[in-house]
């Protein structure tokens, strides 16, 4: 998977540093979704049916 990157002149290095930085921001916007009570939008339960 790398080497695709590598490409675009991404390495493991910036992959990571990317992901560090967006995944807390995905998970915290998810949270104030599922806290959100006027939002039908996201569902917790769909979620967890999923998995």
């Amino acid at each position: 998977m790398f080497e695709q990157l590598e490409q675009f002149g991404i390495n493991d290095i910036g992959t990571s540093g990317v992901a560090s930085k967006l995944i807390p921001q995905i998970f915290r916007a998810f949270v104030g979704k599922a806290k959100c009570p006027n939002d039908s939008s996201f569902k917790t339960s769909d979620i967890i049916s999923v998995i």
